[in-house]
């Protein structure tokens, strides 16, 4: 029995350490946790192990681009190679535990999100998860705040609908993705002509809605 209970204690201590590992704190325009941008790929799995997938690999601007996922992607890495070094680009994370120093992150909702972090870009076509050559997703929201030095923090969100009467109805938006990344390829999504970006007002609105242009 004594023995039985060690073993419990050790493997309880082995899943608190592997859980704070991961709840870390997101720095917009720096990194989330221990990864931040411009570390290279070793500094990266010393920080975060070895065990993780390939998402993804790409060619941007002549460049190679290798994105790297952890705990089933709910913390992914991209690096893009400079030399023959592969550094970070661009983190992200799907974790509730992980907020900034002010309370932001998955599981936000739209209005506190803004009045947080005002100033930003706000469009609703939902691009900036897909890299050149990839199918593109939208039916979502996307929110940039940039900061000084040209770093950005995308965040991505998802429509909630809690309308009983109307189902089909988007009531708010909260946050489910946090991305902290280096302008190293252009957002279109942004751009002032996009025509989707989102529509006058959008900063005290639960539900931005998007501009068609002919």
């Amino acid at each position: 029995m004594l023995r039985s209970s060690a073993f419990v204690f050790v493997l309880a201590a082995i899943v608190v350490a592997s859980a704070s590992a991961t709840e870390s704190t997101i720095f917009p325009g720096v990194g989330i946790g221990k990864v931040k941008l411009g570390m290279t790929r070793a500094q990266v799995e010393r920080a975060l192990g070895k065990d993780f997938l390939v998402n993804r690999r790409a060619s941007i601007g002549g460049s190679q681009y290798m994105e790297l996922g952890w705990n089933f992607s709910s913390w992914s890495v991209g690096f893009l190679k400079s030399g023959r070094t592969y550094r970070v680009s661009q983190v992200g994370t799907t974790l509730w535990a992980q907020r900034t120093t002010k309370g932001i992150g998955p599981g936000t909702l739209w209005r506190k999100l803004v009045r947080t972090y005002p100033g930003g870009l706000c469009t609703t076509d939902g691009n900036s998860l897909a890299l050149p050559g990839q199918n593109i997703i939208g039916g979502y929201l996307e929110y940039l705040v940039p900061r000084k030095g040209g770093t950005q923090t995308i965040y991505m969100l998802q429509g909630l609908y809690e309308d009983k009467a109307d189902p089909t109805k988007v009531t708010h938006y909260r946050v489910f993705e946090v991305h902290v990344r280096t302008p190293f390829y252009r957002l279109p999504e942004f751009a002032p002509d996009f025509p989707y970006r989102c529509a006058p007002g959008w900063q005290s609105t639960d539900t931005p809605e998007h501009v068609l242009k002919p």
